[in-house]
């Protein structure tokens, strides 16, 4: 080395490139967390913002009704939007709730996402729906219709993508009529739809798959499954097959004893298609059957009226869905077995009940459409326990009027127990004897022809021993039936018979058949046993005289 020149050191070598971007990264990798941290904590501090924005464009949205939110919590990183306690309130009857929710959360449906389709989904947990009688006829009052009361646009509104998948998980729903003892309710509801935004199978007209079940009271079961199409104009429309099992009929007192009928015990299965649309309503039935029903009617002064018009009201809709377009109405099978059948009679002087026990019923091809073909009926029972009763009939969908052929044989009632019938409408009783009733009656073109016959056997009006304490005139009355009667019997069989022929046009053409056929058999255990009595009489005194 020369002298007097300095020594330099070699430059430190430069870190490698790896190295400076490894501290880039953690340096970036730390800022996100930050971040991320910072827009989770700060997501919590929205939290009264969000709660207050939900519940104002709710109650915006819906019509007739309000709601109050507890809570709500939006995750910015993650767009999930969790509400709790969400209470919905009838502003016509607020108390109590309609409604109320302890759990809804919408989220993004994170598998269409991944095909490029931005929508969301929404998740009740454990919702509960409760309405009562009260509510319901406010609801039936309302001018404003249930579609066009915002509760889809409510839903749609909290969330700012289209909800694809709706889900419900533990659901309830209760209905409470007269009696707050007896609700009627669900639960264990489970419901699943999804397309809702017809996303995919745009070209079915049912693109949308749906699936429910519920526990129906404590142990029926009621299923659902189908295809929907909740994007249909007007309103959405469905498709579905339904199942029901082991529905405890007598549940459903506290509703149908408005229209004076009583249900106690029973058991109903069914199971069928269900469609309805804009451009179509159909119910087709597979098969239906009740077991060990009993079922009571009773008509009483007070409620005739309301009767009169109830089965006006029927009649017109029966009317209404005769053969019309769009609405089709059909039952493959419908059985009744091991029930009980009661008329109550309140509004005679004495009341009179007419009972049909041991039941079974078996109707087959009910259609509300001629193109169907014929419907078939055939009943059997013991008419006031005693009675051998069968019926058959065969019914046939006309566009005007009813046409059907029935068949009606009753033999062998014990006629001691019509003496209460007989005291309302004849003023006199019997001692012992039996009644049979045979009728044969056709209806077509507004015209019905047949015939109702009574035949009374062993017929004992007047017991010495028996009617001691009645009245004297009472007493005179009844031996001249019973003196009728002996003259009119048949010395070998014992038998008192009369006919009353049936025929002439129909006074009102457009007549239920189910209504008619009723007042024939009306006809055949009422007006038919008294006036039989009364031609008795009538003859027996011309033979005096």
């Amino acid at each position: 080395m020369a002298a007097g020149s300095a020594y330099k050191l070699p430059p430190e070598p430069a870190p490698p490139r790896q190295v400076r971007g490894s501290r880039v990264a953690g340096w970036i990798v730390a800022a996100l967390v930050v971040l991320v941290f910072a827009v989770f904590v700060a997501s919590y501090f929205l939290d009264p913002i969000v709660r207050s924005r939900v519940e104002n464009t709710m109650n915006h949205k819906l019509v007739g009704y309000h709601t109050r939110l507890g809570h709500a919590h939006l995750q910015l990183l993650s767009l999930t939007l969790i509400l709790n306690d969400l209470v919905v309130k009838q502003d016509a009857h607020p108390s109590p709730p309609v409604a109320d929710f302890p759990e809804m959360t919408f989220d993004v449906q994170w598998r269409e996402l991944v095909l490029g389709r931005v929508v969301g989904q929404v998740l009740l947990n454990h919702p509960h729906v409760h309405i009562n009688l009260i509510q319901l006829e406010a609801q039936d009052a309302s001018k404003v219709p249930l579609r066009k009361e915002g509760w889809q646009e409510a839903i749609q509104s909290v969330y700012p993508f289209k909800i694809n998948l709706f889900r419900v998980d533990d659901g309830e729903a209760t209905y409470i009529d007269t009696d707050p003892d007896r609700p009627l309710y669900l639960k264990d509801i489970e419901l699943r739809a999804d397309n809702i935004r017809n996303i995919r199978s745009k070209d079915q007209r049912y693109p949308s798959p749906i699936w429910a079940k519920s526990t129906v009271f404590d142990n029926g079961r009621l299923t659902i499954e189908g295809r929907a199409n909740f994007l249909d104009d007007p309103f959405p429309g469905v498709l579905g097959n339904y199942s029901i099992e082991r529905i405890p009929l007598g549940k459903f007192e506290p509703v149908v004893q408005r229209a004076n009928l009583h249900v106690y015990q029973g058991i109903l299965q069914s199971k069928g298609v269900v469609e309805y649309s804009p451009r179509i309503a159909r119910a087709e039935v597979d098969s239906a059957t009740i077991d060990g029903v009993h079922l009571d009617y009773v008509h009483t002064a007070q409620t005739a009226a309301a009767e009169t018009s109830r089965i006006r009201t029927v009649k017109n809709a029966a009317a209404k869905v005769n053969n019309a377009s769009g609405i089709e109405l059909k039952a493959h099978e419908v059985v009744l077995t091991n029930s009980t059948l009661k008329f109550i009679n309140n509004a005679a002087n004495p009341n009179y009940r007419i009972v049909i026990t041991d039941t079974n019923l078996r109707a087959t091809n009910l259609s509300n459409h001629q193109s169907e073909g014929t419907a078939n009926i055939n009943f059997n029972g013991k008419l006031m326990g005693s009675g051998d009763t069968k019926l058959t009939a065969v019914l046939r969908p006309e566009h005007e009027g009813p046409n059907f052929d029935f068949d009606l044989e009753s033999t062998d009632t014990d006629l001691t127990a019509f003496n209460d019938l007989l005291r309302a409408y004849g003023k006199f009783d019997v001692a012992s004897g039996k009644v049979s009733v045979f009728s044969q009656v056709t209806v077509k073109n507004h015209y019905v022809s047949g015939y109702i016959k009574p035949l009374f056997t062993d017929l004992k009006v007047y017991d010495s021993q028996k009617d001691k304490k009645k009245p004297v005139l009472k007493k005179a009355y009844e031996a001249v039936i019973g003196g009728a009667a002996k003259l009119l019997k048949n010395r070998k069989t014992k038998e008192v018979a009369t006919k009353i022929d049936i025929s002439g046009p129909i006074k009102n053409p457009n007549v239920d058949p189910w209504q008619a056929i009723g007042q024939f058999i009306y006809n055949a255990f009422v007006n038919a046993i008294v006036p039989g009595f009364d031609k008795e009489v009538a003859q027996a005194r011309q033979a005096h005289s």
